[in-house]
Parts: C-alpha cells; sequence; structure tokens
C-alpha cells in the first residue's frame, strides 16, 4: 500500500489535515515498519531471487512472510517500492497549479546527490498537501528547505505565504532554479533559490 492509499484508507480526506504532531510521526514510524518488514522478507527469500521479483510479487512475498511468522504488523505497511503519485497530473495548492516536471539529463559522474535532485519523491507531494491544510506552519515565516530537490515544498510555501530559501546541491541548482522559475509568479511570499553543500558548514553558517 503506497503512502496515499494508506492515508485515505486510514483516515480519508481528513487524513491530509492532521495535527503536525500525529502525522510526522505516523509517516516515520510506518516508513520504518514497512522498510523493516521488507528487508526481513528480502532476508528470507534470498537476494538473489529478490532482485528478479517484479513490484507485485515482491508485495505478495511480505505478505505471505507476515502471515507466516509471529511478529505480524497491526495496521497497514507502507512498502516504498517508489514513487506512487503521477508527476504529470496536476498538483494544485491554494487553489494554484504547480508546473512540476522531473529532469531527464544524463547525470555525468553519477553523482547520487545530483540523480535523486532530479526526481519528485512522494513525501514532497504528502508535504505539499500537509501544508496546504495547514498553512498557519508557515504564513509570515522564513523557511528553509534543505535538499529541496525540484522545489515542490518549497513553492507550496511560498504560494501559502512563507518567505522561503530553497537550497540544492551546487550541481542541481540549475534545475532548480528552471523550477523555481516556472512557479514564481502569484506568490502571497517570496522564493529564493542558493546551492548549499551541507558537508561545508561555513557555506551552511551565512544562511
Amino acid at each position: 500500500m503506497c503512502i496515499r492509499d494508506s492515508i485515505n484508507a486510514e483516515y480519508g480526506a481528513a487524513g491530509w489535515c492532521m495535527l503536525p504532531r500525529f502525522l510526522v510521526p505516523l509517516l516515520a514510524l510506518s516508513c520504518t515498519i514497512g522498510t523493516s518488514v521488507m528487508q526481513a522478507t528480502k532476508e528470507h527469500v534470498g537476494a538473489t531471487r529478490w532482485a528478479t521479483m517484479s513490484s507485485a510479487e515482491k508485495r505478495e512475498a511480505v505478505l505471505e512472510y507476515q502471515s507466516s511468522t509471529a511478529a505480524v504488523n497491526q495496521g497497514p505497511t507502507l512498502m516504498l517500492e517508489g514513487p506512487s503519485f503521477n508527476v504529470n497530473a496536476s498538483l494544485t495548492v491554494n487553489g494554484r497549479v504547480l508546473a512540476i516536471q522531473e529532469v531527464d539529463e544524463v547525470c555525468e559522474g553519477h553523482d547520487h546527490a545530483i540523480a535523486t535532485s532530479r526526481r519528485v519523491w512522494d513525501c514532497a507531494f504528502v508535504l505539499a498537501k500537509f501544508l496546504e491544510h495547514n498553512p498557519e506552519l508557515v504564513r509570515s515565516k522564513r523557511t528553509l528547505e534543505l535538499g529541496a530537490g525540484q522545489g515542490v515544498a518549497g513553492i507550496a510555501a511560498a504560494i501559502l505565504g512563507a518567505d522561503v530559501l530553497v537550497t540544492e546541491h551546487p550541481g542541481a541548482v540549475e534545475a532548480l532554479n528552471r523550477s523555481i522559475a516556472r512557479n514564481s509568479g502569484d506568490l502571497d511570499g517570496s522564493l529564493g533559490c542558493v546551492p548549499l553543500d551541507w558537508t561545508d558548514r561555513s557555506a551552511a553558517a551565512e544562511l
């Protein structure tokens, strides 16, 4: 079950409006449980076989493993197999459509930080909608986003009235700036972008 389906199944539309102290621990705990269960299943079936299995086969293997062990998890398990939200579908925040586009350019040197920044991950969609239903968390506040990727969460915060500074790996800032440019109009707050290498303490201090 993906993040979106789990929230909808358990809480319905109200799931997006939960208070921060409930939603954040819920996602963190569920992700931890889901990851540990999948890892245990992988060890049970063997890494070689696991590598050749489809997503549907892995899901069935996890459910079978759970039913055959005493430590059965109560409630839904979030099996994070990959992105579940459709990037090509419209994402609206406060009635405004975000122009979202993943980057297909080849990543020179196979830099992991740059490669991951070019994807739009499910957590960005979840956080954007969460902020939409809890705008008081960011309205009129200075907001810093670390590892912004394509800037979805930061853009959402700016739409809702925050003064946002999004940051990314220096090699990923060009693509992030393009995303910012596509979404910089009609904001209730402000939106800026700077490169930031987390390992450079002096650069972080300057922010």
